[in-house]
């Protein structure tokens, strides 16, 4: 699962950031290496899945929702993944029941400092969309987690649903994500900024 993660967030990376793309390859191929042409193959035939069935249904935290289906989380690091009917329900009671148009005259950033897979900004952005809003013009996503599967599984899920987002992979109370912070390799930008 990891080296699915890894070398489907480089590819997705290497194809629109240059800034990291030679160490992000050489990730990539470090995870490939361990593999045969079959396995490489597979491994592509998840991210077609995962892409597909973000379009069938971009109202769902995909990859989060398999991740803790294997039992992959780690309970006894407080890894705990909210499931995406709760996470639409916390996005509704946070976003106005109409649009406000003095509200979405200028972006509005979107935090969650301890992201896992991107469940609550998924949400975010879907009950935008069922407002009427156009999350990819309107929204900027600040995610940031401190297991580096979780924030790249963020990073692939907002980047397939056209997020403009910014995913730190870091401990959000010791090295938080500010607004003027130095982009780095542990910084990953999705296509749509």
């Amino acid at each position: 699962w990891s080296d699915f993660v890894v070398m489907t967030a480089c590819a997705i990376s290497n194809a629109f950031d240059a800034r990291f793309a030679p160490q992000r390859e050489e990730a990539y191929k470090e995870c490939a290496s361990r593999y045969g042409a079959d396995e490489i193959s597979q491994i592509a035939e998840l991210f077609s899945m995962t892409i597909m069935a973000l379009e069938d249904n971009p109202a769902q935290d995909f990859l989060g929702d398999i991740f803790g289906s294997l039992n992959l989380h780690n309970e006894w690091h407080g890894q705990f993944f909210t499931p995406y009917h709760i996470g639409s329900m916390m996005a509704r009671m946070q976003l106005p029941d109409k649009p406000v148009e003095e509200l979405w005259t200028k972006p509005i950033t979107i935090c969650d400092p301890c992201c896992g897979a991107g469940c609550l900004l998924i949400a975010c952005a879907n009950e935008a969309k069922n407002l009427g809003i156009n999350y990819q013009e309107k929204m900027v996503f600040y995610a940031q987690d401190i297991d580096r599967i979780a924030a790249l599984m963020c990073y692939i899920q907002l980047s397939l649903l056209g997020c403009k987002a910014f995913i730190k992979i870091g401990n959000s109370l010791t090295d938080p994500l500010t607004e003027n912070e130095s982009l780095d390799e542990n910084i990953w930008l999705t296509p749509m900024l």
